[in-house]
């Protein structure tokens, strides 16, 4: 048996009271869902580890078919490793395989080895070995 409203302040009353229960009763699943989600720490700490690898490949402007793949291989090896972690833009480079970390360190430099002059001349293949020995400085 609920509380017949005989007036219209009651009537308003019993709304507002039935709006901040709602809205209490939200407050209450939401932090419980965020309870249960932090329970796994390794997802965390994947979650964060990629947040940093994706402001990493907007600082450095690395294309989206290569964000693509960097996303999946690392996906792939916290699935099958549950581990990843990146610090900065070299960790970042180092922790690919070794043949998407050449294609990325080639793309994120080519530019400014093809300002050279010296290196107008050199073959695709030895600027893509150059450029994977390079280590990135920055600001």
């Amino acid at each position: 048996d609920g509380q017949e409203t005989h007036t219209v302040v009651q009537q308003l009353l019993a709304f507002f009271a039935t709006v901040l229960g709602q809205f209490m009763l939200a407050v209450i699943f939401a932090n419980t869902a965020t309870l249960v989600e932090s329970w796994d720490v390794a997802t965390n700490n994947f979650t964060v580890a990629m947040d940093g690898c994706n402001d990493i490949m907007r600082k450095v402007s690395i294309a989206d078919n290569y964000r693509h793949r960097i996303r999946e291989y690392h996906e792939y090896n916290y699935l099958l490793y549950r581990d990843f972690t990146t610090t900065g833009i070299e960790d970042f480079a180092q922790n690919l395989s070794p043949y998407l970390r050449e294609e990325v360190m080639f793309f994120m430099h080519e530019t400014l080895i093809r300002m050279v002059p010296f290196f107008l001349s050199v073959d695709r293949a030895s600027l893509r070995e150059l450029v994977t020995n390079m280590h990135t400085m920055s600001a």
